[in-house]
Order: C-alpha cells, then structure tokens, then sequence
C-alpha cells in the first residue's frame, strides 16, 4: 500500500508519465540475480583496476545500488555497468540483485555509447567549495558512526575516511575557484595544425583514436579491424580524374587521386578517392587524420580506398606491420565517421608477411583494391636474363600471380579493383583467377595526365 503523503512533507514529488511507444533508448529497469546472463560487450575499452572494485564494493554495502548497468536487448550486450558485473559476480557471490537498465540501440548507437558515456561526464567541472563542504560532511558523519562500530567496520570507516580526505587534499592547488580543469587545459599549447572545428565534428574518432584504439587482441599485431556493413562496392564505369580540362565530363563516376588539387568540377559524390600515392601525402593523412576526414564528410565521397603505405623491398619488418596498421587504422577512423571504404591490399613480397598482410579485412568484401603500378627488380634477376625489360616483366608477373592469387583465396572478394589500367590485364590474366570474380581496371593518375599532354602536344604540332 502506497504511504501517505504527510500535510506538512514538503518534499516534490516526481511526476510519473507513461514512456512514448517506439521511443529510442532506455525501455526499462529490471532486477537479475544472475549477472552472467548479461554478456560482456567485446568493444568495451575500459579497465577495472582492483582500486576502483573495491571501491564499489564499499559503496554498494555502505549505500547501496546508486547506479545500474546499461544492457543493450538488441545486440544482447552490456554497454555499461562491466565493473558492477564483475563485483556482483566475484564479490558480493550473486547474493545482491543488480539493477539494470534495458534498453534498444543499433549497433552503430552502441558503439558511440560505449565511446562517449564515460568522457562526456569527465567534461564536467569541479566546484571546488562544494566538493570541499560535502567532504567534511560526510567525514563529520563517519566519524560519528565510527564510535559504534566494531573494530573491521572501524578500519573500513577509516579507509574510507582517508578516502575521502585525498579526493580533495590531494589536489588543493589545481582545484581553486579560478583554476578549473578547463582554464588549466587553456594554458596548454594548442595543435597550429589542428582546426578546432574539426575537432568538433569528428569528435566521437577522436574520443575513440584516444582510448579505445578499436579492438584488441583480436588479430596479429593488433591490427584494426575494418567494419564489413562499412564496406563499398566499386561503382561503374569508371574515369580516372586528373584535371578539368583533361577528365572526361560525362562519366557516371570517377576515381581520383588523394592530393590532387585539381578538382574543380569534379562531382565528389560519384567519386572514389584513392589513396595508391606516394608515402609523403599518406604520412601527412596519418598526422592530420581529424582534417582528412574533415574534407571527406564534406565532400560526401562515394567511398575511399583506404591508404596503402608501402611494404615493399627493403623496409624493415617492424615498419612493414606498422604500414598495414596505419592502413587498417585510417580506414577505420573513417569509418566510424560513416565513409564507406573499400580496402587496398599490398602486394606480397615476403612469405613471412602474409601473417600480418591481409590482417582486418573482412572476408567477402564488396571489392578490394590493389595497384599496380610499380616493382622491384634484384640484381640477381637482372643479371639472368638477356634484356631488362624481359627480367622486369618476369618479376613482375611472377609477384603480381601470386600476390593475387592469395589474396583472393585467402579473402574471397566479389571484385577486384585494378589501378594500373588497362596495362595490367594481360598480367592479371595470366594468374588465372576465377572466372567468377568481377575485375575492374582504372588508370592511375599520371598514366591518365600524361597520355592527355602527349595527346594535345601532338595535336598542336
């Protein structure tokens, strides 16, 4: 039976509305007595120090549940409440029932939730003389109860005292009133490369680069995994864009080169950007990847390749993992900022790589893309055959059958964007993929500009 409301309670009461039908978010709170029930989210990036369960534990037997866990019924996860979970589980030995918030997110919704809900609540300030007067209020109140306690219920208190204590002595000189976290941050040097605005709007990649570094443990060398629902078909036909006045302007779609300046006109919503460049450009995107992707959700890209930096001859092995990293890593930074990409895939030049090569990239893709456009030649090879154009394109065959011979064994995509051109066929040919994978070619930047000058210089002669 509900109590009765006293005449002279002047506590507000809270008004109680029915919850909207087919209204986002939280459905429903619910009490489970079994917290294995609630399966861990495998996106979690955040660590539960030994410190901070017991600190829960404190405050669960002290005050009771004052929080819930966040379980998403759609996917079947815990968004929040990992840490409560674990204490139920461990600690309390699922003698306490735990509270838990249900409720329906998409995917993509729970993975922004998993980003933001803890650095959005370290955005808020400290009011230092409230912090300071809630201190020494609780400490009065503890110290009262301390006297009626038994001796481990004494040392608690004064665990819990001391607590209390270093959480505003500790920090006497940073938190005054005129010296908030956010003034202190203000006295810090700012990026001169870094536009605030882009900051801004890409804020949930940031917050993501800066903790979560996406999964990990999940491939060799932690290298990132690529979003298959994020992953692009490769439109048709398709034109390579150079320039205004040396692109063709009545094709469906085109693919153009990351750094090309000249893209007036060019209708960015029907073009691929391709990042098979060279590693001075792919470097400063790695830098700046807040600014990329900045330029990129503007111009609403069709989809980007995503950067192949290279592996080839001669680099060390720790830097050619580190290239793939950074290929997987940007691809997946845009991704999470909703660009759709397609992947590059390097050429394989040591068998050993192939452990690390093909890392993150879903299998079944909707395309992959590779280039062909440049090889290496060892002098041994050279020197065996009669001419240097026969020992070039011995090598080259013989890498480019391999390497794609593996690549759609191991991965299995439904097309293979070639960007070399037209050129490259007979080599592709020759490593007699399956008939049942669609290839499609696209000329390369220079291969594209170039044949237009010699075409107008002889024109003009």
């Amino acid at each position: 039976m509900a109590k009765k409301k006293k005449d002279n309670d002047d506590t507000p009461q809270l008004t109680e509305v029915n919850r909207p039908e087919d209204y986002p978010g939280i459905q429903k709170l619910v009490w489970i007595d079994n917290p294995e029930q609630l399966k861990s989210n495998p996106n979690n990036w955040r660590k539960h120090p030994k410190r901070q369960t017991e600190a829960l534990l404190v405050s669960i037997q002290e005050n009771g549940w004052a929080g819930a866990a966040l379980y998403n019924e759609v996917t079947g996860r815990l968004i929040d409440g990992h840490a409560r979970k674990e204490v139920t589980m461990e600690k309390l030995k699922n003698l306490c029932p735990i509270p838990v918030l249900v409720g329906r997110w998409t995917e993509e919704q729970e993975r922004r939730l998993l980003i933001s809900l803890d650095p959005i609540s370290a955005m808020a300030e400290v009011d230092s003389s409230k912090l300071k007067a809630l201190t020494e209020k609780v400490g009065e109140e503890l110290a009262s109860v301390k006297s009626k306690v038994g001796e481990d219920d004494k040392r608690k208190l004064e665990k819990l005292m001391e607590d209390l204590q270093s959480s505003y002595v500790s920090q006497p000189t940073l938190l005054q009133e005129t010296e908030t976290p956010g003034r202190l941050l203000e006295q810090l040097p700012t990026n001169p490369t870094t536009d605030p605005e882009v900051a801004n709007e890409v804020l949930p990649v940031f917050d993501l680069m800066e903790v979560g570094w996406f999964e990990l443990g999940q491939t060799p060398y932690d290298i990132p995994l690529l979003r298959s629902e994020m992953l692009s078909d490769c439109p048709e036909p398709l034109a390579t864009w150079t320039a205004p006045d040396s692109s063709p302007k009545d094709s469906p779609y085109y693919i153009t080169a990351l750094g090309n300046g000249n893209c007036f006109g060019l209708p960015f919503e029907q073009t691929v950007l391709c990042t098979h460049v060279g590693d001075d450009v792919l470097d400063d995107c790695w830098r700046r990847q807040g600014e990329f992707t900045k330029t990129m959700l503007k111009r609403k890209y069709y989809a980007a390749i995503t950067p192949e930096f290279s592996v080839g001859n001669g680099y060390p092995k720790a830097w050619r993992i580190f290239n793939v990293f950074r290929n997987r890593q940007i691809g997946r930074f845009w991704q999470e900022a909703e660009i759709k990409v397609i992947p590059s895939v390097s050429h394989i030049v040591y068998q050993e790589d192939i452990e690390f090569l093909f890392a993150g990239v879903p299998q079944n893709a909707p395309c992959l893309s590779v280039q062909m456009q440049s090889h290496t030649i060892s002098e041994e090879e050279k020197k065996s055959e009669k001419s240097i154009k026969a020992a070039e394109m011995k090598a080259l065959t013989k890498m480019y059958n391999i390497s794609l011979n593996t690549l759609v064994t191991t991965l299995k995509p439904q097309s293979l964007l070639v960007y070399g051109g037209k050129m490259k066929q007979e080599v592709v040919e020759s490593a007699n993929l399956p008939s049942s994978l669609h290839v499609i070619y696209a000329n390369n930047f220079s291969m594209e500009r170039f044949g237009f000058l010699k075409n107008r210089r002889v024109r003009q002669a």
